[in-house]
């Protein structure tokens, strides 16, 4: 099975390469046809004066882009424009512009397109400029922050958090240097909800001692709430619930109504929901949380109302409010699938600003190469023919061998189903030298366990952990662990994810009641924290994708209905 996963691997990397390829050559062909058109002519008249500023001008022109909502476009094209400048000959104070030029194009693809990817690339253009000039700067370190931040968020766990706690914190003291206070400010208050994520009380107390001594009136409000959110937190800690949410409602009515401020009141509305929700409060949870949702929607901060919907699904769950629940699920994960829509878009705009951006510079009296052009460009078609024609043949090939094999893998898993020790495991067993159990105890131990893995709903939340297990099942922490590794033949995140998997199968086989699920939708109701450890897991437990066993099983539904 090993064997043919790898060879389904090596088709689809081949499969993925020649479509590149193709796609390519293609994109280079209208490219000239569109050079002939006259298309490449029209020179709008902003792009021409942006192109005439001096790279600070260009520089502060796309920060005032950034910040409007509305104009991310125009922010991340000055943006663009300005870095593009970048040579190696240029003055140390230029490089400085373009390297906050970049950070510009992370903030607008972090928070107006969330795409992280295209946000992390212009951090490292960044960085590498920062080392070749021997410079620091608190907004570079502040963005990766908020990257490892939203990666934490989406699914990365406390690993991706404690990296956004290093760099915000470096940003704290690079802001205090530089006497930026505004990012000192963001800085802070970034670092205290980071820190109440990782549960780290005293991770901030430097920060704090420095933060509470400043004499600054720059931002006065976000001092201020910062003052109030890091007491909130303290609270926390000592179980003063009731104060803390005194406190975070100060947070959400003390902000003006604006842009600038709107996310700071969300937070305190969100904050507030969350302690009320602990207290069991949950009435209460849900109208801050409602004032948050409304917020977040007016003002189209979607990665905002992504935590907000989870929260107000959580706590409907915990009313018992089953269809209330759903539908906050469903707003969930369509919000999650919008924003993977966001981030194709951006890249799709990019290459258009990009597109106009290399015409500004490329106008050469084209009459004189025209025949040319047109003799390249059907040269060219001719070969995209041919190679589109070859490739289709030799894939619907691949795609019959494919097809058959990955149907002997799904019928294998329907006999895997109902057994889960035939489901392969992900890794090998650890024996344990010293061991107080004998095989008696370790045989009733492990098919307690089983059963409680059979028959408990519990195993699908996302933070069932093996003490739960061990406490169901009746034992200690050490035997269940040690039971599972010697039995089962794997650790504990392998033996849940094999009844997780199983479960996701089994809510596949019914379309009737999960058919309109999407693959996320899946990985959460089974107890993934990430759609990207579902499938992998599913992949190395079934031999298949979630999406190839979908279209199997679609198929096979199909001929019964027939």
């Amino acid at each position: 099975m090993q064997q043919f996963t790898q060879n389904i691997c090596n088709f689809a990397v081949m499969r993925r390469k020649a479509i590149q390829i193709v796609s390519i050559i293609f994109m280079i062909t209208l490219m000239l046809l569109w050079s002939k058109t006259g298309y490449a002519g029209s020179q709008p008249h902003t792009f021409s004066v942006w192109k005439t500023f001096d790279s600070e001008k260009l520089l502060n022109t796309s920060r005032h882009y950034a910040n409007t909502p509305s104009m991310s476009d125009s922010a991340l094209l000055c943006a663009s424009m300005l870095t593009e400048r970048y040579s190696k000959q240029l003055s140390e104070d230029e490089k400085k512009i373009i390297v906050r030029g970049y950070t510009v194009k992370a903030y607008v693809y972090l928070f107006r397109y969330y795409d992280l990817s295209r946000a992390y690339e212009s951090l490292l253009r960044a960085s590498a400029i920062c080392q070749e000039i021997h410079y620091e700067l608190s907004t570079l370190y502040m963005d990766y922050g908020h990257l490892f931040s939203s990666i934490g968020e989406q699914g990365g766990g406390n690993d991706a958090l404690r990296k956004a706690l290093y760099y915000i914190k470096k940003a704290f003291h690079t802001a205090l240097a530089e006497k930026n206070y505004n990012t000192l400010n963001t800085a802070f208050g970034n670092a205290i909800t980071i820190a109440w994520e990782l549960n780290q009380p005293h991770s901030l107390d430097k920060e704090w001692n420095i933060f509470r001594k400043l004499k600054n009136n720059d931002k006065p409000e976000y001092t201020k709430f910062n003052l109030l959110y890091y007491e909130a937190y303290q609270q926390i800690q000592k179980g003063n619930l009731t104060a803390a949410i005194a406190l975070f409602d100060k947070q959400s009515k003390m902000m003006p109504d604006d842009d600038s401020h709107v996310r700071y009141t969300a937070v305190g509305l969100f904050n507030m929901a969350r302690i009320q929700q602990q207290m069991k409060e949950y009435d209460a949870a849900l109208i801050n949380l409602h004032k948050a949702e409304a917020l977040a929607t007016r003002y189209g901060m979607k990665d905002v109302s992504i935590q907000i919907y989870y929260e107000i699904w959580q706590v409907m769950r915990l009313m018992g409010d089953g269809q209330a629940a759903e539908k906050y699920h469903s707003k969930y994960l369509s919000a999650k699938e919008e924003m993977l829509n966001y981030q194709q878009v951006a890249g799709l705009k990019e290459l258009s600003f990009m597109d106009n951006l290399r015409k500004q510079n490329d106008r050469i009296a084209e009459e004189r190469t025209e025949k040319m052009t047109i003799q390249i460009a059907a040269s060219i078609l001719l070969l995209i023919v041919v190679l589109v024609s070859g490739f289709a043949i030799i894939l619907a090939r691949k795609n019959r061998q494919l097809s058959d094999s990955n149907e002997a893998l799904y019928n294998k898993v329907q006999e895997m189903i109902s057994t889960v020790d035939e489901m392969p495991v992900e890794d090998k067993n650890i024996k344990y030298k010293d061991s107080r159990l004998n095989e008696a105890e370790k045989t009733a131990i492990y098919m307690k366990a089983c059963e409680v893995m059979d028959n408990s709903n519990e195993i699908l939340e996302m933070d069932f952990s093996i003490r739960r297990l061990a406490e169901l099942a009746g034992t200690n922490y050490r035997n269940m662990s040690q039971v599972i590794n010697e039995k089962a033949h794997c650790n504990f995140n392998s033996f849940l994810n094999k009844y997780r998997i199983r479960q996701a199968c089994k809510m596949m086989n019914d379309a009737q009641k999960y058919g309109n699920y999407t693959i996320e939708g899946y990985s959460t109701s089974v107890g993934f924290k990430s759609r990207n450890t579902f499938v992998t897991s599913f992949k190395r437990i079934t031999g298949l994708t979630p999406s190839e066993y979908l279209r199997i099983n679609r198929s096979k539904n199909s001929d019964r209905k027939q």
